[in-house]
């Protein structure tokens, strides 16, 4: 009886295994797989340096523009005039918003009409938990608006100020300039895209209604806005959604109730940290030479959303004064001399200011400087530039020492030697 009842065990799971096999699985149809897993490449600046140094600057976002984090080197394919550029030989890594000078500006824009009513100060309540959720790179402007805009702080991340211009907001009149006050935040903040400094700004909106005063179009606003991000946040039964979607490009999010707000604000807090987080930088090392131009693009792989102007990010650069490096670390590096310096003479008393360069580094350079001998030299790093330092001759003439130079980031050394004469 147990072997009969074995045996139609196995023979059942023979018969499940073959009916497993010859399922067809549905395939994910494409809008849908976009919609899911597309995502968007956001240019922001193509630039180059010397000796040979590409970098790019953009942003990914998914298809609701929501950003997307946690990306590395692995995730892209980079091409320059239709070729294929290998990380490896490139000497290709990407940054984050973390590894530059990063600033979020946010503009809350508070309508205050009448409308609002005796659920004032439910909007100041949650407004101040969204000031609690601030993170240090967070910078903050508080707008109230109903007839019209009126700003009550500037930008800052002190939190007591901010707290205050809230507690400040009265309720305001009963027509609402919805689209005018929109118009005059985004006035606030420019997005700057530089090597050295990087500022992103947004808008958060806040309204249980819509433009009633009609001094300024939907279209107007959206020209204005451009590529701007602005998220709205809209309250109640009375706010037209079809609009506040055009408008909060960035996202549009609904609480039925003044309760709700809190927890709508800090929703939209985790969508802000992860858009800031959305920033990438691409540096890499181009085999480009001579006095042209080229054409580079840059694909994210595994993208079901191509072919599109914002499924990839496409430039050009000129390779003029591009020379060759060699991998490696190296103290006052030029096109005339790539290597740098082996051996420093300084005179005692001098002073000399040195720079070191990582060629071909798979991360971001960090550097840390010392002397072998302080009696003889002292060297003092940059604070704010650790690949910038400062040779002091301490010592008497005919006296010697080296220095060192570690980059932190790539496991590089470079030593040399320093007399006085």
């Amino acid at each position: 009886m147990k072997r009969k009842n074995r045996l139609l065990i196995i023979l059942v799971m023979l018969l499940l295994s073959l009916y497993c096999s010859e399922q067809v699985s549905v395939p994910v149809p494409i809008e849908r797989e976009v919609e899911l897993y597309g995502r968007k490449l956001i240019k922001h600046q193509v630039d180059t340096d010397f000796p040979c140094i590409v970098n790019i600057m953009f942003q990914v976002l998914n298809m609701q523009n929501k950003g997307i984090s946690g990306l590395s080197t692995s995730h892209f394919e980079l091409t320059e005039d239709d070729e294929h550029v290998s990380p490896t030989e490139a000497g290709m890594y990407i940054l984050n918003r973390q590894s530059a000078d990063y600033v979020l500006r946010s503009v809350i824009m508070i309508d205050n009409s009448a409308s609002i009513g005796s659920n004032l100060q439910h909007l100041k309540d949650a407004a101040l938990e969204y000031i609690d959720q601030l993170t240090e790179y967070q910078q903050v402007a508080i707008y109230q608006f109903s007839d019209m805009p009126i700003l009550l702080q500037y930008f800052t991340n002190d939190l007591e100020l901010l707290r205050s211009a809230i507690d400040k907001i009265e309720q305001g009149y009963p027509s609402t300039n919805l689209y005018g006050a929109v118009i005059e935040g985004l006035t606030l903040w420019d997005d700057v895209y530089e090597v050295d400094e990087i500022q992103q700004g947004i808008m958060l909106l806040l309204t249980d209604g819509s433009d009633t005063q009609g001094s300024s179009t939907l279209t107007r606003l959206i020209e204005e806005r451009g590529d701007k991000m602005i998220y709205a946040l809209g309250i109640g039964d009375e706010i037209d959604s079809t609009k506040l979607k055009k408008i909060g490009n960035a996202g549009f999010y609904h609480a039925d109730d003044y309760p709700q707000l809190a927890e709508k604000f800090i929703e939209i807090q985790t969508d802000v940290i992860n858009y800031a987080n959305s920033f990438y930088w691409l540096v890499y090392f181009s085999p480009k030479r001579g006095n042209k131009k080229h054409h580079l693009k840059l694909h994210l792989l595994d993208n079901p959303y191509i072919e599109e102007e914002d499924s990839f990010v496409d430039g050009t650069f000129n390779s003029a004064g591009f020379y060759s490096v060699n991998p490696g670390i190296f103290i006052e590096s030029t096109m005339a001399d790539p290597e740098g310096i082996d051996s420093l003479l300084i005179s005692p008393g001098d002073t000399r200011i040195l720079n070191v360069d990582s060629y071909y580094a798979r991360a971001k350079p960090e550097y840390s400087w010392s002397s072998h001998d302080e009696s003889v030299v002292t060297v003092d790093a940059n604070f704010l530039d650790s690949s910038v330092a400062m040779l002091s001759a301490i010592g008497a003439s005919g006296r010697e020492t080296k220095i060192s130079v570690h980059d932190v980031q790539n496991s590089l050394t470079k030593t040399i030697d320093v007399y006085i004469e």
